[in-house]
């Protein structure tokens, strides 16, 4: 769901840390209210409130390495199942990481993370106002909530745990999904549009993924 204060909406990228961001506000007293269905995004918010509402609100997202969403993904199906009814998983499914990662390549080689992200931000009525990153959560979210108007308590979030993370058994996603440097490279070639946009910044540590 999109979730939404008197200043801002923020859209749930699904595995970005949105159960957090969520928790933040909760923590620190924001008053919210949901808009539509989960992971809720463009058009389909637009039967909820009007265009104008949108272009009016500061609107928010956060996102994370296509790397390591793929990574959390695959982890959060292999402990809850997958899902034939989700296009992702009726034409990727696999237990095994890299049978995954190139079903994913095959099934959509001009990106299925780039694909995901744009529905959230490229379709926001006036434009997105900003974009945080998973890998700098707290900052971010101080940032954008000072930009919005909100008011969240940096002190509680500071020691905030995780929720919703997909790991299993103790151990992170990246324990369990593990890439070889080829596959690594031709994600990166794939996701290349929303890297470039995003983590132009940021070069990746091949050792951090294999």
């Amino acid at each position: 769901m999109a979730l939404a204060s008197k200043n801002a909406v923020f859209l749930h990228v699904p595995k970005t840390a949105g159960m957090w961001v969520r928790h933040a506000y909760k923590v620190s007293n924001v008053e919210t209210y949901e808009i539509g269905d989960t992971h809720s995004h463009f058009p389909y918010l637009l039967k909820f409130k009007p265009e104008s509402f949108y272009r009016n609100i500061y609107t928010f997202a956060f996102i994370r390495h296509p790397l390591s969403w793929i990574q959390s993904r695959w982890t959060f199906r292999m402990r809850h199942g997958w899902k034939a009814i989700h296009p992702l998983d009726y034409n990727c499914m696999s237990n095994n990481f890299h049978t995954f990662v190139e079903n994913m390549l095959k099934y959509r080689p001009d990106g299925w993370v780039t694909g995901e992200y744009k529905n959230y931000i490229d379709t926001v009525p006036g434009g997105i106002k900003a974009v945080g990153r998973l890998e700098n959560l707290v900052d971010d979210l101080m940032r954008i909530s000072k930009s919005a108007g909100d008011v969240i308590n940096a002190n509680i979030i500071k020691t905030m745990n995780r929720i919703n993370e997909s790991d299993m058994d103790g151990l992170a996603s990246k324990d369990w999904a593990r890439y070889t440097p080829k596959l690594i490279d031709r994600v990166i070639g794939t996701e290349y549009e929303i890297i470039s946009r995003y983590y132009s910044d940021i070069k990746v540590n091949y050792d951090d993924y294999i």
